[in-house]
């Protein structure tokens, strides 16, 4: 699988896949070949993170990820109470290690594996770090310990798949509840480094994107502001706009008038001009985050009917059991 470069932040929009998408090889066996993003693990984040009462559609995500894997009976409410003593999060990491370890036992060819319409979401393609780190799986009867050394362990762990400083939360976080949404970011992004496992519905939606948009846009020849544009849309792929004439794009209901000043393609705002880049940003952080919550509970039940596999549906299917 092609390899990722470290991931940028950027706000978040209804699919959270913000990275470019190109077609992509594998030396991985056919069954388990599927094209990744540039970006494996695209974080989604704000200057200043959503009102506590909008972080319900990423708690019910995460909520039903933890339950497919653990057999749990976690709800949107119980989520972060739950998870404050570090002792669910460790035995995530179980599981996610015992997936890792069948995945590759798969692509070696020393388990048979029936292929399934769900492999390219399943299987996806993960960095080179997360694909080949050494694990080394805990006694079934380890012990646990304190929350703060238990949470401790797993951000020790977590790095160790693949997120680095700063983008994982912090023992305080999470133990003493300071901050919320860094504990549901990490997570997103950790369940964007599995292999073999449900990931949430979010991420599933992503994946299914990643998969189906594999044709890069192509710049008109000779014209430098549609170049940058089309930069832009490949790097973030939910932002479609359309060239309807030189410097003028639909975007949404909108058409942005571009002009290069200072050597930046910048868009006509009122009276003034912004960075494209910049006007972006806040359009996704405005505009359509706060209509994420209810546009994503409508995709999220579409991707429970198509996407995940066993146990991403609250039938509290104990996916661990498998690798056991």
């Amino acid at each position: 699988p092609m390899e990722c470069p470290p991931r940028a932040l950027h706000p978040p929009m209804l699919l959270f896949a913000f990275a470019s998408w190109s077609r992509c090889s594998s030396t991985a066996p056919a069954r388990l070949t599927a094209c990744s993003p540039r970006s494996a693990s695209s974080r989604f984040s704000l200057a200043q993170p959503p009102e506590r009462d909008d972080l319900r559609v990423y708690r019910e995500n995460i909520a039903e990820w933890i339950n497919a894997l653990l057999g749990t009976p976690l709800t949107e409410k119980s989520l972060m109470p739950s998870l404050q003593d570090g002792k669910m999060l460790r035995a995530v990491a179980d599981v996610i290690d015992k997936a890792e370890l069948h995945t590759r036992a798969i692509e070696a060819g020393q388990v048979a594996h029936t292929p399934s319409e769900n492999d390219p979401i399943l299987y996806f393609s993960i960095p080179e770090k997360a694909r080949t780190r050494e694990i080394v799986p805990r006694p079934n009867n380890a012990e646990y310990s304190t929350p703060q050394r238990n949470v401790e362990d797993f951000i020790a762990w977590a790095r160790e798949v693949g997120i680095a400083d700063p983008d994982i939360f912090t023992p305080p976080d999470l133990v003493e509840r300071k901050d919320d949404w860094a504990v549901l970011v990490g997570l997103f992004d950790l369940a964007r480094l599995t292999r073999g496992l449900p990931v949430p519905p979010l991420v599933a939606m992503e994946r299914q994107q990643a998969l189906a948009r594999v044709d890069m846009p192509t710049a008109v020849k000779g014209d430098a502001i549609d170049d940058v544009v089309t930069q832009v849309m490949a790097e973030n792929p939910n932002f479609h706009m359309k060239r309807v004439a030189a410097g003028r794009y639909i975007f949404g209901q909108k058409v942005l008038l571009m002009r290069i000043l200072h050597g930046s393609v910048m868009v006509r705002v009122g009276g003034g001009w912004e960075e494209l880049r910049s006007y972006l940003v806040k359009h996704a952080s405005r505009g359509q985050h706060r209509g994420a919550a209810s546009e994503a509970a409508a995709a999220v039940e579409a991707i429970r009917q198509s996407a995940g596999g066993v146990g991403l549906h609250t039938t509290r299917t104990r996916v661990r059991s498998a690798f056991e």
